[in-house]
């Protein structure tokens, strides 16, 4: 079961200023992404708020069942640069992640691979949906839907509803082909909404631990 938030009108303002900005200093070509085109500024722009919105939709889900107060960041980083988690509460670590029409949560694999290396790899991933109407390229509304979450440890190991798709094979049922190599998880396999309540529950009963040298997981 998803969950819909409603944004307000001046944290709207706020994530628009952030993403216009922000695209002007952004790279033109994700990491891992060698092989596609470059991204135009307006595209970087539409992006980005996309994934904003997201984040304060998550935040005030948060604060609403939990009483977390947590600071959205709106600095601008130079091209290449972002920030390592979106969200940490209690020192776990969450990603999350957006799309304006997709049925897929993607993780591509060699963004995996750097964050286990650069020890960033995030403890779980939020997944969310931004209404967006094509025509105008703009969000069809102040809301933003938390569709479920997948602990990152799932993923790597390769899960229920974990698909590994390899770069030039397309989406199961879909015709949509990848250009890079991803995780998959059909929302449907996702954790719900209330899966994830619970997961935060835990996180802010229990600190991770390192056993062996790996965190305990969600």
């Amino acid at each position: 079961m998803s969950r819909i938030i409603e944004l307000s009108d001046f944290e709207c303002r706020m994530i628009s200023i952030f993403a216009e900005e922000t695209a002007k200093t952004q790279q033109a070509i994700e990491f891992g992404q060698k092989k596609s085109k470059p991204r135009g500024v307006k595209e970087i722009a539409r992006d980005t708020q996309i994934g904003k919105m997201a984040e304060v939709g998550v935040a005030k889900m948060l604060k609403s069942d939990f009483g977390l107060h947590l600071p959205i960041n709106y600095e601008i980083y130079p091209a290449g640069e972002c920030d390592d988690n979106d969200i940490t509460i209690n020192n776990w670590t969450i990603d999350i992640k957006s799309t304006r029409n997709g049925r897929w949560l993607l993780f591509e694999r060699s963004k995996m691979a750097y964050r286990q290396r650069s020890g960033t790899l995030p403890d779980m991933i939020i997944m969310c949906k931004t209404p967006w109407d094509e025509d105008t390229d703009s969000p069809k509304s102040k809301s933003v839907e938390l569709v479920g979450c997948v602990g990152t440890q799932r993923l790597i190991k390769g899960g229920r509803g974990v698909h590994r798709i390899r770069a030039g094979d397309s989406l199961p049922g879909t015709k949509c082909r990848l250009l890079t190599d991803n995780y998959a998880v059909r929302f449907d396999d996702l954790d719900d909404v209330d899966s994830l309540k619970d997961y935060v529950a835990y996180m802010l009963k229990h600190e991770p631990r390192r056993q062996n040298g790996s965190k305990n997981q969600v």
